[in-house]
């Protein structure tokens, strides 16, 4: 009967021992946890980074859509708008562009830049309003550039449209790679002893 209990206490007692662990090692998890940085995703290991041919193809596709779209807009409002050209281009550019531009956002989120090794992406939430934002801007130089050339050029709307997009896409390539699609992830740092 003396052995049970004296088993029996020495199990209490390790048991006891093992919770004691397991609340300190909890504390010191929830210790380690409050003290969070961001950290750039491309420090530490070495992240799934963006293809640029990926990207080409993804924005090849784009451009086509907004391409025929805009060449079919030129050519149709072309007679209400005769005599505002450059609001005929700013509406057809618009309008193509707006198309292309919600494909273009579910291609390169989904396809081009990648989730990281943690599967973690950026949210919706904080890379669409970048996207919309570097949007407006491309959207205005591309417009200004194609009614320059057509007006003081000479140029086909088209044909314009065709060298200012190209010129564009290193400079749209540019600002979703490093600012728009950038993932900074929350890294746990444990403190020091």
């Amino acid at each position: 009967m003396t052995n049970k209990r004296t088993r029996f206490k020495r199990a209490i007692k390790v048991r006891r021992k093992n919770l004691k662990d397991d609340h300190a090692a909890l504390a010191q998890q929830k210790t380690n946890s409050r003290r969070v940085t961001k950290i750039d995703r491309r420090v530490g290991s070495t992240p799934a980074k963006p293809s640029f041919f990926r990207f080409a193809a993804s924005s090849f596709t784009c451009t086509l859509v907004d391409q025929v779209l805009a060449w079919v807009l030129f050519r149709v409002l072309r007679q209400p708008l005769a005599d505002a050209g450059f609001i005929r281009i700013l509406v057809s550019s618009v309008l193509a562009r707006c198309v292309s531009l919600s494909i273009n956002f579910v291609l390169n989120r989904r396809l081009v830049f990648v989730p990281d090794e943690d599967g973690r992406r950026p949210r919706k939430r904080e890379s669409l309003p970048k996207f919309i934002a570097l949007a407006a801007i491309v959207l205005m130089l591309s417009s200004t550039g194609v009614f320059c050339a057509h007006e003081y050029l000479g140029a086909e709307e088209w044909q314009a449209k065709i060298v200012v997009d190209f010129a564009l896409f290193f400079l749209n390539y540019y600002g979703q790679r490093k600012w728009v699609f950038r993932n900074d992830i929350t890294v746990r740092i444990p403190r020091s002893r």
